[in-house]
């Protein structure tokens, strides 16, 4: 993983968390008809919603890495599967819990 210069602040990671969890949460709401840009056609809005999850999957995964170290395989390891086999409120809620139980959240 390339370094983030400067590096990223636990709100700045909270941020970026609670976003990737929206997209994951609620897509159909993110990329409604009514959000999507004028000069974009209808197919390409449909295919980027398609495309978004395995970004925010990565997302997550970096996420994960910043916070708890260890290797991307790791983190992939722990957190695509649980993403992919979890209903969202349960996957959020899960990451909040494992970041109070190491201190990193409020």
């Amino acid at each position: 993983m390339a370094s983030i210069q400067p590096a990223p602040t636990h709100a700045d990671l909270d941020a970026a968390e609670k976003a990737a969890m929206h997209l994951i949460a609620k897509p159909d709401a993110v990329f409604a008809a009514a959000n999507k840009p004028a000069d974009m056609a209808d197919a390409q809005w449909a295919q980027t919603k398609n495309q978004i999850q395995p970004f925010v999957n990565q997302v997550l995964i970096a996420i994960d890495r910043l916070r708890n170290g260890g290797t991307h395989a790791e983190a992939q390891r722990k957190r695509v599967p649980m993403i992919q086999g979890t209903p969202p409120q349960k996957v959020e809620a899960q990451y909040s819990e494992e970041g109070r139980r190491a201190g990193r959240l409020r």
